[in-house]
């Protein structure tokens, strides 16, 4: 029995796992080698991975990628393409790489729907519901709605059900570019009514630089032939070498995480304390209370994430927090700056005493 280690420092021992990660090198193998089980058919330990995608996704269907959800929106892209889903209402200010996925299958026409800003802050907010419904009203002929909850600035939505039937009853598919959310909340996107989801495994779950996880849930709106050939493009993104130690990461890490689920509090609590110390200094973070009304009601600010207006760049912050205490803030602007508490650092010290000290680095 051998032991996989996640980045974030826990350990997990699981028998469809055994033979993993001793010697890197020994895994630098073609998928026509089925020792370990296929990845493209999901056979041996990667039909273990794919069933805890499932499972943390709720998914009728879930898969692994190895080079991030750049990949999996290519997915996403060339399964549109291929069903003739050619006109789309993508958020504005959405991830580069669903853009660039859409540069490289062409044919698809994009309408951008407009995203709700919070000036004071600097912070981009997902699409109200209102803005949705009059992207809709203005592009009736659009077969599908690409948004993306968590945004980059923190917020997700409270409830996809109204959106999911806004899109439906249009006969266009609701797609999630979940790349920022994590556990539990991830596990709703696709019940509460979206058709498909992607999310980057690594950024917040725990898993190897790379790793990522599509879903798809059947709500009577894909045709069967469609759900073929979704796998038959999510095959061409995983290609055929890809990274062994990458995909089984996704299942250890999700696996640890529902069999440990007192983890999933301790970012959130980091977030809380900095967050309270901030504010004691004078610095202003965007919380929940303060969001405008409709935003209250249809969205929820992540716990994970801290979004903070500075009186100073936040440029120089950043850099300082790096080169003086080995602190990597997620984003930074002229005035604001944005931290995620994953896990690593937490899970080895005192929350208290890790929110001082990231706490006087800002400061």
């Amino acid at each position: 029995m051998k032991i996989f280690s996640t980045p974030s420092g826990l350990v997990l021992v699981h028998p469809k796992a055994s033979q993993i990660i001793k010697d890197l090198s020994l895994y630098d193998v073609s998928v026509s080698y089925e020792g370990l089980g296929s990845p493209l058919s999901a056979t041996g330990m990667f039909e273990w991975v794919a069933e805890e995608i499932e499972r943390a996704l709720q998914a009728d269907w879930g898969r692994y990628l190895s080079s991030g959800t750049s990949s999996a929106n290519q997915t996403i892209m060339h399964f549109l393409r291929r069903t003739k889903r050619r006109k789309i209402l993508l958020q504005d200010s959405s991830h580069k790489s669903i853009p660039e996925a859409i540069a490289v299958f062409g044919g698809l026409n994009i309408e951008f729907i407009d995203v709700y800003l919070i000036p004071e802050f600097d912070a981009v907010m997902p699409p109200t519901i209102t803005q949705i419904e009059e992207a809709i009203e203005k592009n009736e002929d659009a077969q599908a709605i690409i948004l993306t909850s968590p945004a980059y600035d923190l917020a997700y939505y409270n409830d996809y059900r109204k959106i999911a039937d806004i899109a439906h009853d249009n006969g266009m598919l609701l797609i999630v570019d979940a790349a920022w959310d994590h556990p539990p909340n991830l596990s709703r996107i696709l019940i509460e009514g979206a058709d498909i989801v992607v999310n980057s495994a690594h950024k917040m779950v725990g898993a190897l630089q790379g790793a990522s996880m599509i879903g798809m849930h059947d709500h009577g709106v894909l045709k069967r032939r469609e759900l073929e050939i979704l796998e038959e493009c999510w095959k061409i993104s995983l290609g055929t070498s890809p990274s062994y130690p990458i995909i089984i990461s996704i299942g250890a890490a999700l696996e640890v995480l529902r069999k440990e689920p007192q983890l999933l509090d301790l970012p959130g609590r980091f977030i809380r304390e900095l967050g309270e110390k901030l504010e004691k200094t004078g610095i202003k973070t965007l919380t929940q209370s303060i969001l405008p009304k409709q935003l209250k009601r249809e969205l929820k600010l992540d716990g994970w994430k801290l979004h903070a207006k500075t009186t100073i760049s936040g440029n120089k912050i950043k850099r300082k927090c790096e080169e003086k205490f080995d602190i990597v803030l997620e984003k930074a602007g002229p005035n604001h700056i944005q931290l995620i508490g994953t896990f690593g650092e937490i899970l080895k010290k005192d929350i208290k005493e890790l929110a001082r000290e990231v706490s006087n680095a800002i400061i």
